[in-house]
């Protein structure tokens, strides 16, 4: 805490205790590993690659902080996300000294899932290439019905056609969907 205060009175607005080291078990480090990969690949490119778990802020960033409305967020992403230079100080992040976590591998997952609707345009990309990868797969199929349809005697089963429109107008409402969440994120 001292060295958060120095580098604060030198100047930094946002310092943080960037963690260097977890002194956990392995599914504990590998589960924080893949969330902290999630944010550093999908989200926020320059995040501490282990995270960190406290820092120091100033009054500017705290008033910025207040004046955002957002429920379901990570504190920590969130004050990232303004845009402040951070100064970091490292940390090794050693083991509970007593009672247990009530960090829940549920609780886990539904923080990357608020972090990845809070901050990143993975999901609405996701959605736009799905849409794209089906509207592909299925003009491909209904090419294959249509060249099964010349080269031989027989018309396709009803089914075959149907199945391919279903395909064709699904994937085109998703890919539309998908540039609608893409609007609505910028």
């Amino acid at each position: 805490i001292p060295e958060l205060i120095y580098q604060w009175e030198k100047g930094s607005k946002f310092v943080i205790g960037e963690r260097k080291y977890r002194a956990e078990n392995y599914f504990h480090r590998m589960i924080s590993g893949c969330y902290w990969w999630l944010i550093r690949t999908f989200v926020f490119s320059k995040f501490p690659k282990l995270g960190y778990d406290f820092c120091l802020i100033d009054q500017v960033i705290c008033s910025e902080i207040v004046k955002i409305r957002e429920k379901n967020t990570s504190i920590f992403a969130l004050i990232y996300w303004l845009g402040f230079e951070h100064t970091a100080v490292p940390i090794k992040r050693q083991l509970r000294c007593g009672g247990q976590s009530q960090w829940t591998l549920r609780k886990k997952l539904n923080f990357t899932i608020d972090t990845f609707i809070g901050f990143s345009y993975a999901p609405a990309r996701f959605i736009t290439f799905s849409g794209f990868a089906a509207m592909f797969a299925a003009m491909a199929y209904l090419a294959f019905l249509f060249a099964h349809w010349f080269s031989s005697v027989d018309a396709p089963p009803g089914w075959m056609t149907l199945a391919a429109l279903i395909l064709i107008f699904g994937s085109l409402n998703l890919f539309a969907l998908g540039i609608v969440s893409e609007y609505v994120l910028r």
